[in-house]
Formats: structure tokens, C-alpha cells, sequence
């Protein structure tokens, strides 16, 4: 609670004196890719969800794939390319993560004073529901490193897929989700934070949750911002059903805090696996030119869907696609995606690619760990570990390489083949006359 409160102090402070602007752009606002996490482990049966969802999307937008090694790439590449989807329009990111909801652990983007900077929300799986979350945790500041951009971090557990923005001073979230993550921060201490670290005016809460929704209650399952002006909010068909009026009180909040208020159906529940979805369409990603919703298999009502967010996105291309899989397990189309809004002019300069030394992992380690980098181009690399001296231990690659992705292993020992004992040392990698560091911790 105290590091809450000195946040918001902290905050409140800066933004007075510095008379520093912020605004989170609209989903709708002009992109530079979409960011996503390749289901792994338990997650794998995703895999044919997120291929129907790559297959799509790298028409109109680069797709950044997070993988967690060379070999999990080649894996994913060939599953991809078995499945007939191709490669074309995919950058692949050696990071290690936990699981592939980026909504949620990824980075909010905000522009403050012109320029794009990276926010750092905790994340602890959704109420520490689904152990381990700690790589997943600590994604967005990787991002933002990736991306040459600053990361703010913050102290609140806050869950991307829970907030809205309109990108003109608005934003919607979902209180029982909020509520249940911060349980000793109250709603209007919440709001303060939020106001200061997004720049917003008008916070809108939604004040109940579907009673099966694994996630608390997400506001993107609920309602959706079409435009500055105006909301989708979902509306259940079956009036008697047991959660219809969480989405007619919130079409209600909605519309009361002066925003107009459209609705899509819940036509009815789909069998799927040995388990009942309810089938909702609002869980959409806005794209470059396109709209990219969760679908259900059944023509009659994903094709009413489609036609509905024709109606919201004129000039968009609308896709309804298949992701029933993703679905019962919590989430959509919306969830495993983060999309990136384009950089300003100033800022264009720090994409261009330079030689990359990604986290080692393990690490700590003990005996072994895998050293990954990325070269932008052909050209001479050298990698080589040093101590907390700048003593050189042992040179792990010093060739010519192939631009991309590149994959060595260190076993804790100097060029003589000798152990190294306990401590942190540092890889670096030099590169067409720049260096870039990282630090290995060997636990003996």
C-alpha cells in the first residue's frame, strides 16, 4: 500500500511540474506491428487457433513472434508452414515467457510529451491463478529494450485486457477484476493512478462480471470502444440468461458517463471440447485496415457478427475466424495479441536494427546456459564472457556469422577448460564496432 501511494504522489508531482502530457492511442490508431507469445507446453493444442489468427493478420500487419529459443523458432516455423500458412510477414524474438496471453502481461503503450514509452503493470496470472507468471512479469520492459523505447514501471497489478481506451482522455475498466487484483487499494486511489500514468479524464467502471469468466471479468469480453464516441457493448440474446444483466448495466454505466452505446449479440452456447462457450464477439483485434474478431464455427452467427462490425469499422476488412480452442480457455482473439502504435517521427530513428544479445537461460545456471544474439546483418561477430573486472573468462564465437539468430552455450568454465566458481559475469557481444552486454549469474 505505502509504494501505491508513493506512486501516486510520485506521479502526481512529475506530471504537475513537468506540465507532462500523456495519452494512450486508440487501438484503431495507425500500428507497426502486432506482438504475440507462441503457445508452448500445456498451451500447444492453441496452435492451430494462432496460425488461422497469423494467417490473417501478416496481410496487413508484421507479426512479432516471441519464442523462447533457436529451436522453439525452427519448431514453430515448421508447425506454421505445415499448416499451410506462411512465414512471410513474421520477426522472431528469443525472450523466455510463461504462456501466450501478451493482452495481458505485454506493454501498454503511452505518448508522453510526443514520444512512445513503454509501461510496466505487475502481473501475477490473473490473481496467481496459473503458476509460474514471473518471465511473463517481466516481458514489457524486454519489449521495450527490443524497441529502443523507455519503460516506465509500476507497482499496481493491472492486466492490459482489462482497460479500454478511446485515445481522447477515456478509458473503461472492469472493477470485480481490478478490485480482486489490488484488494487494498480502493476505486477512487485506482483512479487517481490511472489518471495520472495513461492522462485520462474520465475513468468509467464497469461494476460487475460474468460469473464463469476466468479472467475476473475482463472489460474487452464486455465492452469495446468503436470510436472516441461511441461503445460496443455485447448483449445476450436470452434475456433470463444468468449473465445477461452484467451487459445490460453496463451498456447502462456506459451510456450514463455520455458515451453512445451500440450492441452485438450473444446469439446462444457452442459445445466445444466438453464444455459449453458462450459465443462472444466482441474480443476483436483492430488492425491496420482490418478486423480480426473470435469465432465460433457456426456460419449463421459468426457471418451476423461479421456484418455487425462491418457496421462498427466501415473501410475495414472483417474477419471472423475459428478460435474456439483459445476461447475455452479464457480468452480470444483480443488476448493473445498486443499491437504497437506507431512511433513518432523523433523516435523512427531508434528501430533501425543493431546486433541484439538476448537473456541468457537459464539464470541463474548450473551447469550450462544458452546464450542467444541477433545480427541485423552478415558481418563479424564476437562474443565472449568477461568477469565483473572486464577480465576476459573465454571467447565463445569470434566469425564471420550470418545475419539472424544465433545460438551458443557456455559451461562455466575460462579457456582452459577450468570451473569457474560462483558469481555474476557478463556476456558481450561486439559487432560492426558496437558492443552489447548481458549478465550471466553461475551458482555453483
Amino acid at each position: 500500500m505505502k509504494k501505491i501511494l508513493a506512486l501516486m504522489l510520485v506521479l502526481t508531482v512529475a506530471i504537475s511540474v513537468n506540465a507532462e502530457t500523456r495519452r494512450v492511442p486508440a487501438e484503431w490508431e495507425t500500428q507497426t506491428g502486432i506482438w504475440m507469445q507462441w503457445p508452448k507446453g500445456y498451451e500447444t493444442s492453441y496452435q492451430p487457433d494462432f496460425c488461422r489468427i497469423i494467417d490473417v493478420l501478416q496481410e496487413y500487419e508484421t507479426i512479432h513472434m516471441i519464442v523462447r529459443s533457436i529451436s522453439a523458432r525452427n519448431q514453430a516455423q515448421s508447425y506454421i508452414l505445415n499448416q499451410g500458412v506462411s512465414l512471410g510477414n513474421i520477426e522472431w524474438h528469443i525472450l523466455q515467457y510463461n504462456a501466450s496471453w501478451l493482452r495481458d502481461n505485454g506493454p501498454i503503450y503511452v505518448i508522453v510529451d510526443g514520444e512512445i514509452v513503454v509501461q510496466d503493470w505487475v502481473f501475477d496470472a490473473w490473481g496467481e491463478q496459473y503458476p509460474p507468471w514471473a518471465e511473463d512479469d517481466a516481458i514489457p520492459c524486454q519489449i521495450a529494450s527490443i524497441l529502443n523505447l523507455q519503460c516506465e514501471s509500476f507497482d499496481l497489478i493491472v492486466e492490459k485486457g482489462n482497460l479500454e481506451f478511446n485515445g481522447a482522455g477515456a478509458m473503461i475498466v472492469s472493477w470485480p477484476c481490478q478490485q480482486n487484483r489490488n484488494p487494498d487499494v480502493s476505486m477512487a486511489e485506482q483512479e487517481i493512478i490511472f489518471q495520472d500514468a495513461f492522462g485520462v479524464s474520465d475513468v468509467i467502471w464497469l461494476m460487475s462480471a460474468p460469473a464463469e469468466e476466468l479472467t475476473g471479468g475482463h472489460t474487452d469480453g464486455i465492452a469495446r470502444f468503436i470510436n472516441e464516441t461511441t461503445v460496443a457493448v455485447v448483449r445476450y440474446v436470452d434475456q433470463n440468461d444468468d449473465d445477461a444483466q452484467v451487459y445490460e448495466e453496463a451498456a447502462t454505466i456506459i451510456a450514463n458517463a455520455g458515451f453512445n452505446v451500440e450492441r452485438i449479440d450473444m446469439p446462444g452456447y457452442v459445445s466445444y471440447s466438453g464444455t459449453q462457450l458462450q459465443a462472444g464477439y466482441v474480443n476483436w483485434l483492430v488492425t491496420e485496415n482490418a478486423v480480426i474478431a473470435t469465432g465460433f464455427n457456426i456460419p449463421v452467427w459468426d457471418n451476423a457478427a461479421k456484418a455487425r462490425i462491418e457496421q462498427f469499422f466501415p473501410g475495414r476488412d472483417v474477419h471472423v475466424i475459428d478460435t474456439r480452442e483459445i476461447w475455452r480457455w479464457g480468452g480470444g482473439v483480443h488476448c493473445v495479441t498486443n499491437d504497437k502504435p506507431l512511433l513518432n517521427i523523433s523516435s523512427v530513428p531508434l528501430e533501425i536494427k543493431t546486433a541484439k544479445l538476448l537473456l541468457n537461460h537459464p539464470n541463474p545456471f548450473n551447469p550450462m546456459t544458452t546464450l542467444s544474439f541477433d545480427l541485423p546483418s552478415d558481418g563479424f561477430a564476437k562474443l565472449e564472457i568477461v568477469d565483473a573486472t572486464g577480465s576476459l573468462i573465454k571467447v565463445l564465437i569470434n566469425e564471420f556469422s550470418a545475419e539472424g539468430l544465433h545460438e551458443v552455450t557456455w559451461n562455466g568454465c575460462n579457456s582452459l577448460s577450468q570451473p569457474m566458481s560462483s558469481g555474476v559475469y557478463y556476456s558481450r557481444l561486439s559487432f560492426n564496432g558496437e558492443v552489447d552486454s548481458g549478465r550471466v549469474v553461475l551458482v555453483r
